[in-house]
């Protein structure tokens, strides 16, 4: 059976170490990549833009029928902690209609809702005044300044997805100093698929960080190496409305799965509503030991526990799938009865428990393939384990009288069945434990089947539990391809969720059984020889893959030599995806193009003699499909616009002294520019040099940011003029002495 063969009591105990050891790993990974890289927490409050904080969704939907959209922004603070909020709407609380009107007039706002307390019976409270306002621009020096006088325990770097965020927390600001009681219009999130967070048990992190879970697509994350994308699975499923705002399918959409197993524990929070037993609860050891006790529990919880309920795990395909539990009976007869009950209650089948038959006794299977077939023939899809002993289930004996597979692994080589390998921890290859197949030249030549019986891979390490066996937090990663089939099952929930359900008389636009499994099959990853599923491609295939659309900005007219920038920023994912970027230059003189992976690139205009022309493109990428949009920036000569500087420098000094070295002569000399506020202004010699006696031309320069001057000329006349001989009154000196 797939993850229940038995150990002995000391490899039990290390194994449960190791489970312990990798769970707690992986939990302490998860949680530091959840969190938003911290801000600098020490120095006085400031703020900065940083477009990497873009709140879970660009805008909300608008208040009134036909009005417009509602933006959103984002603040996170030092800690990394963050906030959404309306980016252009305050809460104002005032019964005073007159300060209403003046800050409705100050902002050109406009009042969209009124909410009256005191009218419903809460008397005291004042009126709520959802106010859509136009926010002027803010300083954010000045903001941190006014927000610091307001709350002096205020500190470190703040950061804003926008300036538009920024500019409405200064007009909060302002209303608050002068009086009124203000508020942000902040959002809360019901259902946080939308802002790709699903938050289990405490200590295990964001599920889309899991590494199971997570995705890689178009650019690669650290730490995500398989790009499974499940939870941006759920994410476009909300984005194309099959989940609702609470994060799951309507009721009646469900898809139920059926777990044939044993070890059940009763309901619990991660029990999708409409699930039923069908199985007495309680621990089983009967094909377990005591390894795994509530084995079917588990294995729930890695098809359909509930996502984003702080409670327990999150399975696969917990937003749009029930669960139907049925008691195996650890036996060939009693599977087939589970199998009959469940061909009738529910769409999928998962079946996490597995058998070897010697191929000489193959024959005696009491009609088990023939069932399984018909049940998969009436529309049910049908998942089973591959076993977790590192075999190949393919193998074949050959000797002179010919070649045969030696064994029968039921039920995963059992027509029908969708057999589960498991990839290694963050492998695109397969754990050692994992059985495998395989397809061989003695296969061909013997007549055999040439395809793998092991059809698809999923994860071999799966975060499953509570299970109450443990004492302590029991929520943690397994091991086993056990948790490997319920994955992929649940991965199916999703695909048949995405098609419109399962195609009947009263829903012909559904899927059919053949559909689901054709897209997931034909929507996985390929690694080392192996298909595993790819939970985010197999999503889009059933909704109808819609490509990105490019949008490579606006055109531009720009001045030779200038620092240009381009904006794909407009582009956008239909379904909510990541993009990745590349920018290159289709034509015109040649530019170097810096950050051409963003979307907002940068380039210097080249010098050009007469107008020019360059064109850019930009490709947009979700990871499965791309588009391409151009732009064209024209280039002036703006060599004809330039003007000199006006150079101003004083008329000719003329200065007297009695030093034959000469003197010190200072001068003011000024200069004006249309196009440069500040032009250089140089002279030779400069003011306050040491000028000889006789005559000095000085030259003077005025240069501007372009390189064109203005240059003037001025002299200095420096006189000697001898002291008299006689220092003091003139009838004090000596007479002139006789001829």
């Amino acid at each position: 059976m797939a993850h229940r063969t038995r150990l002995p009591a000391s490899a039990r105990a290390a194994f449960a170490i190791a489970l312990c050891l990798v769970a707690a790993s992986f939990a302490g990974s998860s949680a530091a990549r959840a969190q938003d890289e911290p801000n600098r927490v020490d120095g006085p409050l400031s703020f900065v833009i940083d477009r990497d904080i873009a709140p879970g969704a660009s805008e909300l939907p608008p208040l009134e029928e036909g009005g417009a959209p509602r933006p959103l922004a984002a603040l996170a603070d030092p800690y990394g902690n963050r906030a959404d909020f309306v980016a252009n709407e305050l809460i104002v609380v005032t019964d005073d209609e007159e300060a209403l009107a003046e800050l409705v007039q100050r902002w050109r706002g406009t009042v969209l809702t009124t909410i009256e307390p005191a009218q419903e019976g809460f008397d005291g409270l004042r009126a709520r005044h959802v106010v859509r306002i136009h926010p002027r621009q803010a300083d954010a020096a000045e903001l941190a300044r006014e927000l610091s006088e307001l709350n002096p325990k205020a500190y470190g770097e703040h950061r804003l997805s926008s300036p538009e965020g920024l500019d409405l927390l200064g007009a909060a600001t302002l209303e608050t100093r002068l009086g009124l009681e203000i508020g942000l219009n902040w959002v809360h999130h019901k259902a946080t698929f939308p802002n790709r967070s699903a938050i289990e048990q405490s200590g295990l992190g964001n599920a889309y960080g899991w590494t199971e879970f997570c995705h890689s697509r178009p650019v690669p994350l650290t730490g995500c190496g398989l790009d499974i994308g499940v939870g941006e699975a759920w994410t476009v499923l909300q984005q194309r409305g099959i989940l609702s705002p609470a994060g799951v399918i309507p009721a009646g959409r469900q898809i139920p799965i059926a777990i044939l197993d044993s070890g059940f524990t009763a309901f619990d929070a991660d029990s999708p509503v409409g699930s039923r037993e069908l199985a007495p609860l309680g621990p089983d050891f009967t094909n377990c030991s005591n390894l795994c006790p509530f084995h079917g529990a588990l294995v729930t919880s890695a098809a359909v526990a509930v996502p984003d309920n702080n409670f327990g795990t999150a399975g696969t395909g917990g937003p749009v799938g029930t669960f139907v539990q049925i008691a195996d009976g650890g036996t060939m007869g009693s599977v087939q009865d589970a199998i009959t009950t469940a061909g009738k209650s529910a769409r999928i089948i998962n079946m996490s428990f597995g058998g070897e038959i010697p191929a000489l006794a193959a024959i005696f299977t009491g009609g088990f393939d023939s069932l399984v077939q018909s049940v998969r023939d009436s529309g049910v899809l049908i998942f089973a384990a591959a076993g977790n002993s590192g075999k190949d289930v393919d193998g074949i004996t050959c000797i002179i009288t010919g070649c045969w597979e030696h064994t029968y692994h039921w039920p995963c080589e059992t027509a029908g069945v969708i057999c589960v390998g498991g990839l290694g921890f963050n492998s695109l290859g397969r754990d050692p434990s994992s059985n495998f197949g395989t397809v061989g030249t003695s296969a061909e030549k013997s007549g055999l089947s040439p395809e793998k019986s092991v059809d698809i891979f999923a994860p071999f390490d799966v975060t499953t539990g509570p299970d109450p066996s443990i004492l302590g937090p029991s929520v943690r990663l397994r091991q086993g391809t056990s948790f490997s089939s319920p994955f992929a099952a649940g991965v199916a929930a999703l695909v048949w969720a995405a098609g419109g359900g399962v195609q009947s008389t009263s829903n012909p636009g559904g899927l059919t059984a053949n559909q689901v499994e054709s897209t997931l099959l034909g929507r996985s990853h390929s690694g080392f020889g192996l298909r595993y599923v790819w939970a985010w491609s197999a999503v889009k295939a059933a909704l109808g893959d819609v490509p990105p659309v490019a949008n490579a900005g606006p055109g531009q007219t720009v001045d030779e030599l200038s620092h240009v920038i381009v904006d794909g920023s407009a582009s956008s994912d239909p379904d909510g995806g990541q993009l990745a970027f590349s920018w290159v230059q289709v034509s015109g003189p040649g530019v170097a193009i810096s950050n051409r992976a963003t979307a907002t690139p940068s380039f210097t205009a080249p010098g050009v003699t007469g107008p020019a022309t360059l064109v850019f493109a930009v490709t947009v990428s979700n990871g499965l499909s791309s588009d391409t949009d151009t732009v064209t920036i024209a280039v002036r000569d703006v060599s004809a616009l330039r003007t000199s500087p006006v150079l101003t420098v004083p008329p000719d000094i003329e200065v007297t002294t009695s030093s034959l070295s000469g003197m010190a002569v200072t001068y003011a000399v000024s200069a004006t520019d249309k196009e440069d506020p500040n032009p250089v202004v140089s002279c030779t010699p400069p003011s306050g040099s040491k000028f000889p006696v006789g005559t000095k031309t000085v030259t003077c320069t005025a240069t501007d940011f372009h390189g064109d001057q203005a240059v003037a000329t001025f002299t200095v006349h420096v006189e000697f003029v001898a002291e008299p001989s006689c220092p003091g009154k003139p009838w004090q000196c000596d007479p002139e002495p006789p001829k």
